[in-house]
């Protein structure tokens, strides 16, 4: 898959709307949305409202607008994700802040009893991040109203789904300028393949890793025992705090293997 030109990568750009922000507090997915897009051309559309089994925090409410009453008589995750999953077969998924969303899909993947997902992660929000320099703000919002792209129902699964993809192409189309032809290569301007390979020896090994990383104005040493890469984040079980947190790779000062 990573040596396919971008133009024949199948994609999935997906979001979801969430009662909270945290699902180990107990949030849970509310509305789930995708659509397929390949060769700069998007294709099916994936849509749920999602019964949550937990109540809407007043905080999400006033995002995203999704009432109790909206989610009447709608599944649950653990019946929506095998149509999900069988939607996405093998592709590559695509979000805006991808740390946000996959870490919900990993709670409903594990509520479900399903296993992890191994599909490769591309986050538009490090891409825009990195191709959209000096942009002060990047929200999707934002970055969609920048690059002239049309953002209804902001905060609806869709809405976000739809700007995110179409933000996505035009940035596709910028990073061909920095010599990015491939989905490797896409991978590799996110997540720098020196921190890819340490990230990955030290998987295979067992073994943890030590970093310094820089989060606003602090920079702090800890130890983390590494999961996964997803889009431009290592997302690692960090020792300092106790928890599974996700790493913005670009904030990563320092790396090496313990």
């Amino acid at each position: 898959m990573e040596g396919r030109p971008l133009e024949e990568v199948p994609f999935v750009v997906f979001d979801v709307e969430t009662t909270g922000l945290d699902p180990e507090a107990g949030d849970r997915v509310c509305e789930l949305g995708a659509l397929k897009l390949r060769g700069g051309h998007t294709g099916d559309v994936f849509w749920k409202l999602v019964d949550p089994k937990a109540p809407i925090s007043e905080g999400a409410f006033l995002v995203h607008h999704i009432t109790p009453q909206m989610l009447r008589g709608a599944s649950g995750m653990e019946e929506i994700l095998p149509e999900f999953l069988r939607f996405l077969g093998k592709d590559v998924l695509v979000a805006y802040n991808a740390a946000f969303d996959m870490k919900f899909l990993r709670s409903e993947l594990a509520h479900a009893g399903l296993p992890l997902l191994s599909n490769p992660v591309v986050d538009v929000l490090p891409l825009a991040r990195r191709l959209l320099p000096g942009l002060g703000r990047y929200g999707l919002d934002h970055v969609a109203w920048t690059l002239g792209v049309e953002h209804r129902e902001p905060h609806r699964a869709m809405g976000d789904v739809k700007a995110t993809a179409e933000v996505f192409l035009q940035l596709l189309e910028r990073v061909r300028g920095w010599g990015v032809y491939t989905l490797g290569q896409l991978l590799d301007f996110l997540e720098p393949p020196g921190i890819r390979r340490l990230v990955r020896d030290a998987m295979e090994a067992g073994r943890r890793l030590w970093l310094r990383y820089r989060s606003g104005d602090r920079v702090t040493e800890r130890e983390v025992s590494p999961r996964r890469l997803e889009g431009g984040y290592l997302v690692a079980f960090c020792h300092l705090r106790g928890e599974e947190r996700s790493f913005r790779l670009d904030r990563i000062l320092k790396l090496r293997i313990l």
